[in-house]
């Protein structure tokens, strides 16, 4: 499980990266993390 989230993480924040670079825009970056945090905290997770 250890290594599956920190595969998730880097390329969760990998594209948090390039959608900022390439849009200036940080309220995606947010919203994909805040649901990326969300589905860790879930039950049903692995």
């Amino acid at each position: 499980m250890d290594e599956a989230v920190a595969r998730s993480l880097f390329h969760l924040f990998q594209g948090a990266t390039l959608d900022f670079l390439t849009t200036g825009k940080t309220q995606r970056c947010e919203q994909s993390i805040k649901a990326f945090l969300a589905g860790l905290r879930s039950p049903n997770i692995l």
